[in-house]
């Protein structure tokens, strides 16, 4: 993660996991700005976003597969996310591959519908589904703490999870 780089640092550091990956078949998702949240330390918001002006020759001068974009989202369940739609569409205006949302966990559910007019082809929501299966096992326990058939617990978080994915 080369966020706090300079750009064209940001860029070189990308060029050369692309063209590794790119050497063996696979495909890259690349990030240009920050995610705020427990992966960050960042103080201020506004140096966390993705430039629109940026967007087009990162993509260009790396050729990542898809790019993963700062707009608001963040990592984690803490902070609440506050998604900038017309920075959202400018990036998009102007992006030539697919965009990738991470910290997708609390954002509302029709942001998240609206994101597929926005070139967005995958949102990362990591954070619920751990809360989805952690809570599942923790409720298993407070419900019968002498439950010893492990497998039907996770079954149990698994099932949840996907519950989550496809609700």
């Amino acid at each position: 993660d080369g966020a706090a780089l300079p750009l064209e640092e940001i860029i070189a550091f990308t060029r050369e996991a692309v063209d590794f990956c790119k050497s063996f078949g696979v495909s890259v998702e690349a990030a240009l700005g920050a995610i705020l949240g427990k992966e960050d330390d960042h103080v201020s918001e506004a140096d966390c976003k993705t430039e629109p002006e940026k967007v087009q020759r990162f993509v260009e001068e790396t050729g990542c597969d898809m790019l993963a974009v700062s707009i608001g989202n963040v990592h984690g369940l803490e902070a609440i996310p506050r998604i900038d739609i017309p920075l959202l569409q400018r990036i998009a205006s102007v992006s030539p591959v697919p965009l990738v949302i991470h910290g997708g966990s609390g954002i509302d559910a029709d942001i998240l519908r609206s994101f597929v007019n926005y070139k967005v082809a995958k949102v990362n929501i990591a954070s619920d589904l751990r809360k989805a299966f952690i809570t599942t096992v923790g409720k298993a326990w407070v419900n019968n703490n002498n439950e010893a058939n492990l497998a039907r617990v996770m079954a149990n978080a698994k099932q949840a999870v996907e519950d989550d994915v496809y609700s």
